[in-house]
């Protein structure tokens, strides 16, 4: 091995890329059925990935509208619900090894739990936790929650929640209300504003407990962490504007995905960054679309690295089809591309509606589609590299490397390796190895600048580098 990877390393220049393709490691077999709808993935422990929606069926398997996948691809037997929820499933937020699912439902395997429930590892109920009475005291009539953030560190978060419901008998759209981390509603925080059309599309917590509130057609508001309005937020707004998706960037500036129609214009915009005060950012390009393209939408905005991905429902946009990837200046990463999706079963109406970044990084892409680029697949994907770049690692606790004289070792501490490969500094593989052992031992060159990459047995993907 040792005298081939000293020859590969002095003597590769491949060029690497950065393109994202299917993952095949993440087999589906059937899959979803065509028709299907999922309307949130989730990560959970152990890389393992929850999908909810409306679907029936995953790779043959009844899952009745929830379901836990291993990072194969294939269902969580040890994960059972029974007839779990008796309506709709709309998202979820793990809780250390819990998850707090949020919908229209009112029970959980006849037990009562209205709009809110907590689960165990196992996929039981969790009965420490019962947002039913909160929801009693501020709710009435039909509701279904739409999103949940929590804030705080675990185990003593909060939750904030927005949803369709009335407050004090009066019929309101998606306000928001904080629930204490037993579910009992926090009193202390109280939303007090009222839109012209109250509509509440998106909301983030920022990391000073103020909240950016995205509307319907009212703008982007801020809020101060006992629900009242920061007057010192400069409130965006347009003609006509939806805003689905928030994201704040590292040096505070805002970005703000969704469509924005300006008063006389007949170009509406995809994306638009604001100034930390809510200010817009006139050297941000809008990215504009004529009014030919009145169905165009961003859905989602989701950081990756020092990259920003957006999805959405758009075609030929800068070349791109329902995804992008850009570099927060704004400017495009044209190495990033999926080929968009497409379908024949939904005829126009195919998008993505989100991209989910997973620990092991890797990007979950999940929407409306039966083709991926070239690929057959329906509503849900997994992308991985079809390459390692020197720039792009990920060192994880779980991996420990160390040397002794010319030896060195690859220690895993919580699950066994069960391959692993080497690569070059342009990326090009050089060299692979069968392990399953927790230790694996080599001999490096010296003077040089190794890129591994170890699968563990639980599926599981570490990558990073080593320096000798």
């Amino acid at each position: 091995m040792y005298k081939i990877l000293s020859a590969l390393l002095l003597f590769s220049s491949s060029v690497f890329s950065q393109s994202l393709t299917i993952d095949d490691s993440f087999d589906q077999g059937t899959g979803l059925p065509v028709g299907s709808i999922i309307k949130n993935v989730t990560e959970f422990t152990n890389n393992r990935i929850l999908l909810m929606g409306h679907m029936n069926m995953y790779n043959g398997v009844a899952v009745g509208n929830i379901s836990l996948i291993n990072s194969d691809g294939s269902v969580d037997y040890n994960f059972n619900c029974g007839s779990c929820f008796n309506n709709e499933i709309t998202t979820a937020v793990a809780q250390g090894d819990k998850l707090v699912i949020g919908g229209a439902f009112t029970e959980f395997n006849g037990v009562p739990r209205k709009f809110f429930a907590r689960l165990n590892e196992d996929g039981s109920l969790d009965s420490s936790f019962d947002a039913s009475a909160s929801f009693d005291e501020a709710v009435d009539a039909t509701m279904y929650i739409s999103q949940i953030s929590s804030f705080g560190n675990y185990p003593f978060q909060q939750l904030y929640v927005s949803g369709g419901f009335s407050i004090d008998g009066m019929p309101y759209v998606n306000p928001i209300i904080r629930l204490n981390f037993d579910g009992s509603l926090d009193t202390t925080f109280n939303f007090q504003i009222n839109f012209i059309a109250p509509y509440i599309e998106s909301f983030a917590v920022l990391d000073n407990g103020k909240i950016l509130v995205g509307t319907f057609s009212d703008g982007l508001f801020r809020i101060n962490s006992d629900g009242s309005l920061d007057e010192s937020f400069n409130t965006f707004d347009t003609y006509h504007c939806v805003i689905n998706s928030i994201h704040v960037l590292d040096n505070g500036k805002i970005l703000l995905g969704g469509h924005f129609f300006d008063n006389d214009s007949q170009t509406r915009s995809l994306l638009v960054r604001l100034n930390e005060d809510g200010s817009v950012d006139d050297l941000y390009d809008s990215f504009e679309v004529n009014f030919n393209g009145i169905n165009s939408e961003i859905y989602s905005i989701t950081k990756f690295n020092d990259k920003i991905i957006c999805t959405g429902k758009f075609s030929s946009y800068n070349g791109f089809d329902d995804f992008f990837v850009l570099n927060e200046d704004g400017s495009f990463d044209d190495s990033f591309n999926i080929g968009g999706v497409t379908s024949e079963f939904y005829a126009e109406n195919n998008y993505i509606s989100q991209a989910v970044v997973l620990n092991n990084s890797k990007i979950m892409i999940y929407g409306r589609f039966d083709k991926v680029g070239e690929s057959p697949i329906v509503n849900l994907a997994r992308l991985g590299y079809d390459d390692l770049n020197a720039n792009d690692y990920d060192k994880s606790n779980d991996l420990t490397i160390y040397s002794q004289n010319e030896t060195t070792y690859f220690s895993s501490v919580n699950n066994s390796i069960s391959s692993i490969e080497f690569y070059d500094i342009s990326g090009r593989l050089i060299d692979s190895a069968i392990v399953n052992s927790d230790v694996y031992s080599c001999t490096l060159p010296n003077n040089s600048l190794i890129l591994y990459r170890i699968f563990l047995n639980d599926g599981a993907i570490v990558t990073g580098k080593v320096i000798r």
